[in-house]
């Protein structure tokens, strides 16, 4: 536990692992620490309590011997965030992944926050419906993860987010209390709807334990279409055509390398509902494009190519992972932005746009010349200089352990930041929960 981001004094273990011992909370093997490093650290301790009060006692143990705990799933996802401020026990909630309730006639499922969404999009389906969020890689991914870390997919154009369809929580605080938020049915206005102060809180205010969300209907028919533009120029003017056409699109997607490399650059259009306004809006979309080649796909391609989008972020390793929010007129400028940037320090980068939405990811891969490596930092000013510009924002996503802690992650002070603050120091006082991994050190 050498790295210099642990600025935290480092607690004593015994009293915590005597505690644990007398508790019957399982602990993890040396593999499991391996497995749930984060950021080049590896916890000192990995957790596999098996239900909610075995997890209000690992926090009242933690709070009391000052251990900071970071709540997981499986571990896919905790590169995202800053960097931890002190030495860490990792709390799985692997073990608490019951499907509680499902009403299909409500159109609602609550589930334990260890249940794969994978498993629970295959029972939903079952009755003909889905969650409608697509996570990347929801086989590794749990539902607690998948609303801590906030994951959307390419489909939140037309399906909206994680936070839109939650409906009801169950956290338990950092002193070990329950604490409840909304319900089991879709029609809940009672109190203030806290559900959602957890969504990409990344696990510095409460341990999810459990959750409800509305479900849709799955669609009888699904396509995909991918349309390459021979630069961005002709994709910005196909984006426009496609955005004020009479289309209901389930996604709108730029993906393109820089350098951009002519017709790699494409655009991927998704279409789902009844067959019969799909093959419509097929159509529609076939006279936009002026007679140029689209390849189409449908029932299990169809499938494939959105699990392709919805994994590509995550695929492989990079430098760094970058998030742009932007106006969806605003992404061109925002490519041109990336092309100098490429051209400057020496980088190659994969873009993946929900361009319905402005929401802009920026893969950049890791060079090989030292120097161009050293230049992170710079690149990562000047791209969130040029979000600025066009009434955007943009936030580091992952980044290589090796260069994290010197990375402004977040962007600097926000205005919210004090009343965040606030938040955490009164569910969190003793900063037990993954202190350090929110904005401003939260």
């Amino acid at each position: 536990m050498s790295r210099t981001s642990l600025i935290e004094p480092v607690p004593a273990w015994d009293g915590f692992d005597d505690d644990l011992r007398l508790s019957r909370v399982a602990a993890g093997t040396p593999a499991d620490c391996a497995r749930f490093t984060i950021d080049g650290i590896q916890p000192e301790r990995v957790l596999f309590p098996d239900s909610a009060e075995q997890v209000c006692r690992i926090l009242q143990i933690a709070s009391v011997r000052g251990v900071a705990l970071v709540p997981a799933g499986f571990g896919a996802h905790l590169g995202l965030g800053g960097s931890l401020l002190r030495p860490f026990a990792v709390l799985s909630l692997a073990a608490i992944n019951a499907l509680v309730d499902h009403q299909p006639a409500n159109m609602t499922v609550t589930a334990q926050a260890g249940m794969r969404v994978a498993e629970l999009q295959d029972a939903v389906a079952q009755s003909g419906q889905w969650l409608p969020v697509e996570p990347p890689l929801p086989e590794a991914t749990s539902v607690g993860g998948m609303i801590s870390a906030d994951l959307n997919g390419p489909s939140r154009f037309s399906q909206g987010t994680v936070r839109d369809l939650l409906i009801g929580i169950t956290v338990a605080r950092a002193d070990g209390t329950i604490v409840k938020s909304g319900g089991r049915v879709v029609k809940n206005v009672a109190g203030y709807d806290l559900a959602k102060l957890y969504c990409g809180a990344l696990g510095t205010l409460g341990v999810i334990v459990e959750a409800t969300f509305k479900l849709r209907a799955l669609p009888a028919a699904v396509t995909v279409a991918r349309i390459p533009c021979s630069d961005m120029l002709e994709a910005r003017e196909l984006l426009e055509r496609i955005r004020t056409a009479p289309l209901e699109p389930r996604l709108i997607e730029l993906l393109t390398p820089v350098p951009t490399a002519g017709s790699d650059c494409v655009i991927v259009v998704g279409f789902s509902g009844s067959e019969e306004d799909v093959a419509n809006q097929q159509e529609t979309l076939r006279a936009l494009v002026h007679g140029k080649m689209i390849e189409e796909r449908a029932g299990k391609a169809a499938a494939a190519a959105l699990a392709e989008l919805r994994d590509a972020n995550v695929r492989g390793e990079a430098l760094l992972k970058l998030k742009a929010s932007l106006l969806p007129t605003g992404l061109p400028a925002f490519v041109s932005a990336l092309e100098d940037a490429s051209a400057e320090h020496g980088l190659t980068m994969a873009v993946q746009a929900h361009a319905g939405n402005g929401i802009v990811r920026v893969h950049v891969r890791r060079p090989e010349a030292e120097a161009t490596h050293r230049s992170a930092g710079t690149l990562v000013e000047e791209l969130r200089a040029g979000a600025a510009a066009l009434g955007g924002v943009l936030i580091v996503e992952q980044a290589a352990p090796d260069i994290k802690p010197e990375l402004d992650i977040w962007g600097g002070e926000i205005e919210a930041l004090p009343l965040m603050r606030r938040i955490k120091n009164a569910l969190d006082p003793k900063r037990v929960l993954s202190p350090g991994r929110f904005v401003g050190g939260i």
